[in-house]
């Protein structure tokens, strides 16, 4: 009986990992991809997408730092703050040499968002703009049930706090 109850319990666990594991999108698991936004839950609208696009194209030509956004249902139980820094790592966001990516990740499911900085662009004050984007206009958006505008807003609001920001970009090595 014991057999039994132990056999059961195994391949019970065994689909829940399963199922878990297949809620996370492939494209995650995969290389990089060549858009700057992955949206696997259909919340972003194509004027969205295309909207964060240009901010990414704006960032990389005024800081040449490199902004990725990625909306997914959820991490499968998977802390997010670890999930997005390895995929921010995994993917290799940024120039290798100035370390300069930005990772604005939301698992809507899961109800978390992250906005992962590249050691070249982690200052105290770019945490703490980052911090404050997250609490006076992402979360915010979120509560109200509106994740696109969380989503947009908190890129246009990275965008152009990084635009404006010259402490972190005179520090940067010259070098592409």
């Amino acid at each position: 009986m014991k057999t039994k109850t132990m056999l059961a319990s195994m391949t019970m666990l065994a689909l829940v990992a399963g199922v878990a594991a297949a809620q996370v999108p492939a494209v995650v698991a995969g290389p990089r991809p060549p858009a700057r936004v992955v949206d696997e839950t259909g919340t972003l609208s194509a004027e969205d997408r295309a909207a964060i696009e240009r901010l990414a194209e704006s960032i990389r030509a005024t800081t040449r730092a490199d902004l990725q956004v990625v909306v997914i249902p959820t991490t499968a139980g998977a802390p997010p703050r670890t999930f997005a820094t390895d995929l921010f790592n995994r993917w290799r966001l940024g120039n290798a040499e100035r370390n300069d990516g930005l990772l604005l990740f939301v698992a809507l499911a899961d109800r978390r968002s992250e906005i992962i900085l590249g050691d070249g662009i982690d200052t105290p004050a770019t945490r703490a703009a980052a911090q404050g984007i997250m609490e006076g206009t992402m979360i915010p958006h979120f509560r109200a049930g509106r994740p696109g505008r969380a989503i947009i807003e908190g890129a246009d609001r990275k965008s152009t706090r990084l635009n404006s920001s010259h402490e972190w970009i005179s520090r940067m090595p010259s070098s592409a």
